[in-house]
C-alpha cells in the first residue's frame, strides 16, 4: 500500500486536468490493486513455402516440444542476459508464424529479441530437414505497437492486470457524471468506432503515456 507521484509533461492542459481528476477519484475510492501477469517482449519471424503441404510438414517439426527446447537452448547460449518465456507457432495458410517471447527484465528488450530471432531463424534454417524457401525476421503476427486481440489475451511487453472499484458517490462528485452514464457513452463510443472501421478500446492513453516518458 503506497502512494505513487506520475509526473506528467505537456502541453496539453485539459490532459493534465482529466488524468488529476482520475488519478483523485482512485486515491478517494482507496487506490488500485495491480499484479504483473507476464513480462515478455516479442518478435515473430515469417517463414514461407510455396504450399500448405510444405508449410504444415515445417509446422509440425517447429511445435514439437524437442525443437522448442532446443531453440531456447541456443538463444540462451547466443544472446546474453536473453531467457526465452515461450515459444508459440501459428500457421496462415503457406506461410508459419514463430512468435519468440522472451523476459527482457527492465530492459525494453526490442533489441535483445530482434537478436533473438534471427538467432532462431538461422538455426531453423541450418536445421530443419527440408527447403526454407523464405523468410522474414517479422511477419507481422507480432502486431507492433497496434492494438491487437493477441496482445490483449496473451500480453506483450509488461503485461498487467489492475482492479479498483469506484463508487457511486465519488463518480459524481468527483468526475461530475454517474456510472450508468459512463457506461452508456463508452458503449456508444465503441459501436460507432465499430460502424466507421475503427477500434475504440484504448481509452486514448497514447498522449499521457507520452507525457509520462517525456517527465
Amino acid at each position: 500500500n503506497k502512494d505513487y507521484v506520475v509526473p506528467l509533461a505537456t502541453h496539453e492542459g485539459a490532459l493534465l486536468a482529466s488524468y488529476d481528476r482520475g488519478a483523485k477519484a482512485i486515491t478517494q475510492a482507496g487506490g488500485a490493486t495491480v499484479r504483473i501477469k507476464s513480462r515478455s517482449m516479442l518478435r515473430a519471424p515469417v517463414f514461407l513455402f510455396p504450399n500448405i503441404v510444405e508449410a504444415t510438414e515445417f509446422r509440425r517439426y517447429v511445435v514439437s516440444p524437442e525443437t522448442k527446447q532446443k531453440i531456447k537452448d541456443v538463444v540462451k547460449s547466443t544472446v546474453t542476459h536473453c531467457e526465452v518465456t515461450f515459444v508459440r507457432i501459428f500457421q496462415t495458410d503457406r506461410k508459419v508464424h514463430v512468435s519468440i517471447g522472451i523476459d527482457s527484465h527492465d530492459a525494453s528488450g526490442q533489441t535483445m529479441v530482434t537478436y533473438a530471432a534471427d538467432v532462431v531463424m538461422e538455426y531453423l534454417r541450418d536445421n530443419y530437414p527440408g527447403k526454407i524457401p523464405e523468410m522474414y525476421i517479422e511477419g507481422g503476427f507480432n502486431a507492433g505497437k497496434r492494438v491487437s486481440v493477441m496482445h490483449t489475451l496473451l500480453g506483450k511487453g509488461t503485461a498487467v492486470v489492475v482492479d479498483c472499484v469506484i463508487p457511486k458517490e465519488i463518480v459524481k462528485k468527483t468526475l461530475h457524471s454517474t456510472p450508468y452514464k459512463l457506461q452508456r457513452f463508452q458503449k456508444m463510443h465503441s459501436r460507432t468506432n465499430e460502424f466507421i472501421g475503427g477500434i475504440s478500446c484504448t481509452a486514448h492513453v497514447a498522449n499521457g503515456l507520452a507525457a509520462f516518458y517525456l517527465a
